[in-house]
């Protein structure tokens, strides 16, 4: 379970709105100074992000603070469907090309530019593959923060 600390805005019968603040990775470590990532997080803002939760066994009040979580399996799905599938793609989709052309005697173009057109093809089609499916991730109910706790 991957935990954040958020704050409570507000709850009804039904749910529970939290805000979580963005976190810049400065002010992580002790390189302070000589750290390009700190110098980054001075000039880009925090962000807040409120979501809205169904409400469970914790009886919360607004300025609650709350520990949020999220089953770790759905980082891991996306993760995986964001970067495994595209590289999959590509060199499925590159193989074929390179063979359709040693099989059409190279009639076409060179070798190396059908593999590359059926390798950039591959690209958007694993693309169109894995936003089908982050959707579907993204609607299960594993997939939505739940309270694990409250501080």
């Amino acid at each position: 379970m991957i935990e954040e600390t958020a704050t409570v805005v507000k709850t009804d019968e039904f749910y529970v709105w939290i805000k979580v603040m963005d976190k810049s990775a400065c002010n992580q470590c002790q390189a302070g100074k000589g750290c390009g990532q700190s110098m980054l997080g001075k000039l880009v803002k925090t962000r807040e992000n409120i979501l809205k939760l169904q409400q469970n066994e914790f009886p919360v009040k607004a300025g609650d603070k709350v520990i949020v979580g999220i089953d770790e399996r759905v980082i891991l799905k996306g993760s995986m469907l964001m970067y495994l599938l595209p590289i999959l793609f590509i060199f499925v989709f590159a193989l074929f090309g390179s063979w359709l052309s040693d099989l059409l005697n190279n009639l076409w173009f060179a070798n190396n530019v059908v593999a590359t057109v059926f390798g950039l093809a591959g690209l958007l089609v694993s693309l169109k593959v894995a936003k089908a499916k982050l959707n579907k991730v993204c609607e299960s109910p594993e997939a939505l923060p739940t309270i694990v706790k409250m501080i």
